[in-house]
Protein backbone atom coordinates (compact mmCIF):
# COMPACT_ATOMS: atom_id res chain seq x y z
CA UNK A 1 0.00 0.00 0.00
CA UNK A 2 1.04 3.16 -0.90
CA UNK A 3 2.27 5.01 2.72
CA UNK A 4 1.11 8.65 1.27
CA UNK A 5 -2.12 7.79 -0.26
CA UNK A 6 -3.28 5.86 3.06
CA UNK A 7 -2.01 9.29 5.27
CA UNK A 8 -4.21 11.17 2.91
CA UNK A 9 -7.35 8.67 3.21
CA UNK A 10 -6.85 8.95 7.05
CA UNK A 11 -7.03 12.77 6.77
CA UNK A 12 -10.11 12.31 4.88
CA UNK A 13 -11.14 10.80 8.04
CA UNK A 14 -12.00 14.38 9.51
CA UNK A 15 -14.62 15.41 6.27
CA UNK A 16 -16.32 12.55 7.33
CA UNK A 17 -19.50 14.31 8.92
CA UNK A 18 -19.16 17.46 6.70
CA UNK A 19 -22.13 17.75 4.84
CA UNK A 20 -21.42 18.00 0.92
CA UNK A 21 -22.54 21.03 0.05
CA UNK A 22 -20.60 22.78 3.18
CA UNK A 23 -17.62 21.00 0.92
CA UNK A 24 -18.77 22.62 -2.37
CA UNK A 25 -18.98 26.01 -0.47
CA UNK A 26 -15.62 25.95 0.59
CA UNK A 27 -13.90 24.58 -2.72
CA UNK A 28 -16.06 27.21 -4.56
CA UNK A 29 -14.64 30.25 -1.54
CA UNK A 30 -11.03 28.58 -1.10
CA UNK A 31 -9.84 26.85 -4.08
CA UNK A 32 -7.39 29.53 -6.06
CA UNK A 33 -7.58 26.69 -9.19
CA UNK A 34 -11.08 27.36 -9.55
CA UNK A 35 -9.50 30.64 -10.66
CA UNK A 36 -6.84 30.49 -13.17
CA UNK A 37 -8.07 27.82 -15.24
CA UNK A 38 -9.69 29.38 -18.37
CA UNK A 39 -12.46 28.06 -20.65
CA UNK A 40 -10.05 26.52 -23.10
CA UNK A 41 -8.75 24.55 -19.97
CA UNK A 42 -5.36 24.17 -18.16
CA UNK A 43 -1.97 24.65 -19.97
CA UNK A 44 -0.05 21.43 -20.89
CA UNK A 45 2.91 21.08 -18.28
CA UNK A 46 4.60 18.11 -21.00
CA UNK A 47 7.41 15.94 -19.26
CA UNK A 48 7.25 12.57 -18.47
CA UNK A 49 4.46 12.42 -15.94
CA UNK A 50 2.36 15.73 -17.25
CA UNK A 51 -0.72 14.41 -15.70
CA UNK A 52 1.18 14.37 -12.05
CA UNK A 53 3.05 17.66 -13.08
CA UNK A 54 -0.43 19.42 -13.71
CA UNK A 55 -1.23 18.39 -9.70
CA UNK A 56 1.38 20.11 -8.81
CA UNK A 57 1.56 23.02 -10.84
CA UNK A 58 -1.99 23.71 -10.23
CA UNK A 59 -2.16 22.71 -6.62
CA UNK A 60 1.06 23.75 -4.71
CA UNK A 61 0.02 26.09 -1.96
CA UNK A 62 -3.78 25.26 -1.61
CA UNK A 63 -4.86 25.41 1.23
CA UNK A 64 -8.31 22.67 0.65
CA UNK A 65 -6.98 20.16 -1.32
CA UNK A 66 -8.33 17.39 1.30
CA UNK A 67 -11.79 19.19 1.08
CA UNK A 68 -11.66 19.18 -2.94
CA UNK A 69 -10.83 15.60 -2.99
CA UNK A 70 -13.32 14.72 -0.33
CA UNK A 71 -15.81 16.34 -2.23
CA UNK A 72 -14.81 14.95 -5.84
CA UNK A 73 -14.60 11.26 -4.36
CA UNK A 74 -18.74 12.22 -2.97
CA UNK A 75 -19.34 13.14 -5.92
CA UNK A 76 -17.66 11.86 -8.63
CA UNK A 77 -16.49 8.09 -6.82
CA UNK A 78 -14.56 6.07 -9.04
CA UNK A 79 -15.37 7.55 -12.43
CA UNK A 80 -13.38 11.09 -11.36
CA UNK A 81 -11.19 12.91 -13.92
CA UNK A 82 -8.82 15.91 -14.21
CA UNK A 83 -6.72 17.39 -11.78
CA UNK A 84 -8.46 16.77 -8.04
CA UNK A 85 -6.31 17.16 -4.56
CA UNK A 86 -3.21 18.02 -5.94
CA UNK A 87 -3.24 14.10 -6.92
CA UNK A 88 -2.20 12.56 -10.67
CA UNK A 89 -5.42 10.37 -12.22
CA UNK A 90 -3.45 7.45 -11.09
CA UNK A 91 -2.92 8.62 -7.81
CA UNK A 92 -6.21 9.42 -6.96
CA UNK A 93 -7.75 6.25 -8.28
CA UNK A 94 -5.67 4.47 -6.00
CA UNK A 95 -6.41 6.97 -3.21
CA UNK A 96 -10.00 5.98 -3.93
CA UNK A 97 -10.15 2.29 -3.35
CA UNK A 98 -8.47 3.45 0.32
CA UNK A 99 -11.16 5.95 1.13
CA UNK A 100 -14.43 3.81 -0.37
CA UNK A 101 -12.81 1.02 1.96
CA UNK A 102 -12.33 3.11 4.90
CA UNK A 103 -16.10 4.43 3.93
CA UNK A 104 -17.54 0.94 3.94
CA UNK A 105 -19.61 2.09 7.30
CA UNK A 106 -21.23 4.83 5.60
CA UNK A 107 -22.33 3.37 2.62
CA UNK A 108 -23.70 0.17 4.31
CA UNK A 109 -25.82 3.04 6.39
CA UNK A 110 -26.73 4.95 3.40
CA UNK A 111 -28.24 1.61 1.77
CA UNK A 112 -30.27 0.78 4.92
CA UNK A 113 -31.67 4.53 5.01
CA UNK A 114 -32.58 4.17 1.78
CA UNK A 115 -34.22 0.98 2.36
CA UNK A 116 -35.90 2.16 4.96
CA UNK A 117 -37.70 5.71 3.17
CA UNK A 118 -39.07 2.97 0.54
Amino acid sequence: MNDRLHDIAVRLDRLRAVPTHVLAEIVMRDEPCMWVVGDDGPPDPGGPDPDRQLAADLCTGCTVQDVCIELEFRLHGAKTIGVWGGLSDADRRELFVIWADRRQDDFAAEEVNTDDDA
